[in-house]
């Protein structure tokens, strides 16, 4: 379980960016230095403020936007994992259906996630490399993933 309480990176980070946006607020409102050297530090604070307040409303909305959240209970990550491994892909359809041949067409079967998953039991493995193979033949086919779904592979 992950704990809740700040790194000291994290903390230091949060510090650098809120003096760099106060900086650079502090350089608008009062204008820059006559000083060279001052001038420059200001110039790149205002710019790194832009970048950290852009940065942070882009990352917000990617949140946002994907609707991400931690797991509220147990329950509710258990399930995430069960819709992960169901989504777990056995192989891989890279080219064209066979209405269209402007790509090559290739099939990639990944052995390591197979084995582990159903290397205990030669048949098992055998029967699961025969279905991945057939799903991936669908997709060259034409049929789509909800497709292949409604065909049973």
């Amino acid at each position: 379980m992950q704990s809740n309480q700040p790194t000291v990176r994290r903390i230091l980070f949060s510090a650098l960016a809120a003096l760099t946006v106060g900086l650079g607020a502090a350089s608008l409102i009062a204008g820059f230095s006559d000083s060279f050297p001052v001038r420059l530090l200001q110039g790149i604070a205002i710019f790194a403020s832009g970048a950290v307040i852009v940065g942070g409303a882009v990352v917000l909305a990617m949140i946002r936007l994907a609707g991400w959240r931690d797991p509220e209970s147990e329950i509710d990550f258990e399930a995430l994992v069960q819709r992960t491994e169901r989504l777990a892909s056995y192989g891989l359809y890279q080219g064209d259906t066979v209405a269209q041949d402007y790509f090559h067409d290739r099939i990639v079967i990944f052995r390591d996630t197979l084995v582990r998953d159903f290397g205990h039991d030669p048949d098992l493995l055998r029967a699961q490399v025969t279905r991945t193979l057939r799903h991936e033949l669908a997709h060259h086919l034409g049929w789509d993933e909800k497709g292949v779904r409604g065909l049973g592979l």
